[in-house]
């Protein structure tokens, strides 16, 4: 979109479209590998750090919950943030819990992973430092890592990061575009550093709260009544981070590992952004989900602890089990029925539109052409290229008499092409525009 975030998505993409057409099953298709990886290692990891029959009921979990599902099934650009953040963590405890030179070699695969992440979303580059400084400190406060060990993965990370490193300084200090026969790394047409501000936190407590537990404002992020993690998670989510505070409060005190530090300090590198950063949503937190579902199963064992007779906990896990049963039933039956009669098309969800140019090219004849589509939409149905497009130097209003968004002021002799801006439908209507159907936008004129 301009602002040089979420690379990899795009190049994943990119790589795809180099063997088949462009389509929303492959725009979606890193998604749903970033759910698969998310899946995958956080099963492992909670084996790891919490228990093997915990474990099942993490991969349930993972595999029913609102926030995984619609994770792997939208396209969005900064979903990779939690596939690439899972295994990364995954990778930096068993580098923990190795010994001898296979704990250099999952250092280094670790110092990859959190390199990957940074092409990921570009609130990693905020996340990701400020986790390496949190969890670093305190295993050199208890003396669990050495030197040598970060450099391992300091290096790998340095090489990765240096690409950004540049574009981030070059975009700083207004210096020219690097362009090189095998890669470039170019002027941003925005930048997004400003979204980040210590004003931003007391304002953010509420929002974070509800974008991570409960729903924000978009509807493709969150369910409304059904939430992220279904509203039973939240007792024993709050359970598991107090446990887990506690935990760790009381390792540091005696200098030892507590091996889910590693998740723990992810929890607040995840946190301290999400009361950074402007608006906090679901999709900017994509990231935390996997430790909140992490400290929602840490909380379940936790509280089957708490009962002492067998009889009482078998009780306890079938009323778990029928209650996320009951929730799941009905999530799919809303989301697969009313949910999407309700919300198609979803706002920023919009189609190419070359083909109602094509049909609508003889009767169009220069006129100018107004969509209710972002800009990007345009080259996508062209099948144009970066250098083509020029978006730096043409911006993102027009392209000749194509124009991005609908005007203000309408004018009598304009093609008017909307997908599913239904105010502007109704403006157009009501203002006399005749309207007929192509492919799936709506186009209204008036001669």
């Amino acid at each position: 979109m301009g602002g040089g975030q979420s690379v990899l998505y795009g190049y994943c993409c990119a790589f795809l479209m180099k063997f088949f057409e462009p389509s929303a099953i492959i725009f979606r298709i890193p998604a749903v590998c970033s759910g698969m990886l998310t899946w995958f290692f956080g099963t492992l990891t909670i084996r790891e750090l919490i228990g093997k029959k915990e474990a099942f009921v993490g991969a349930a979990l993972l595999a029913v919950c609102p926030c995984f599902i619609l994770h792997s099934r939208l396209g969005l650009d900064c979903f990779l943030f939690l596939g690439a953040s899972t295994v990364s963590l995954y990778i930096f405890m068993q580098a923990l819990k190795a010994s001898g030179w296979k704990r250099l070699l999952f250092y280094t695969m670790a110092g990859v992973g959190f390199g990957i992440n940074l092409y990921t979303y570009a609130l990693s580059w905020l996340a990701v430092p400020i986790f390496l400084v949190l969890i670093l400190a305190y295993l050199l406060y208890i003396k669990k890592i050495q030197w040598q060990e970060i450099l391992c993965m300091g290096i790998p990370l340095g090489i990765l990061a240096l690409p950004l490193i540049t574009m981030i300084v070059l975009n700083t200090f207004e210096l020219p575009e690097i362009v090189t026969g095998y890669f470039t790394i170019p002027r941003l047409m925005e930048y997004r550093g400003a979204e980040i501000s210590l004003k931003n936190m007391i304002n953010n407590v509420p929002v974070l709260i509800q974008s991570c537990l409960f729903n924000d404002d978009y509807e493709y992020n969150s369910i409304p009544t059904y939430f992220s993690l279904y509203l039973v998670s939240v007792p024993f989510l709050v359970f598991g981070i107090q446990k887990a505070a506690v935990q760790m409060t009381k390792a540091v005190r005696e200098k030892r590992m507590f091996f889910p530090a590693v998740v723990f300090m992810w929890f607040l590198a995840q946190t301290f952004m999400g009361l950074l950063i402007k608006e906090p949503n679901a999709n900017k937190l994509n990231a935390v989900f996997f430790v909140l579902l992490f400290f929602t199963v840490y909380g379940m064992k936790e509280s089957c602890r708490l009962i002492h007779k067998k009889r009482f906990k078998k009780y306890f896990v079938l009323g778990v089990f029928l209650t996320y049963s009951v929730f799941f039933a009905g999530f799919v039956n809303y989301y697969f029925t009313e949910y999407t009669s309700k919300t198609f098309p979803l706002p920023y969800f919009q189609a190419g539109f070359s083909d109602v140019l094509d049909d609508w090219e003889e009767r169009i004849n220069g006129k100018d052409v107004y969509v209710d589509a972002w800009y990007i939409f345009y080259p996508l149905g062209e099948k144009m290229s970066p250098m083509e497009f020029q978006l730096i130097e043409k911006g993102t209003e027009a392209r000749d008499n194509i124009h991005f968004g609908l005007p203000k002021e309408l004018e009598e002799d304009s093609f008017y092409f909307v997908f599913g801006d239904e105010r502007s439908a109704d403006r157009l209507t009501e203002a006399g525009y005749t309207m007929e159907r192509s492919g799936m936008y709506r186009v209204f004129y008036k001669f």
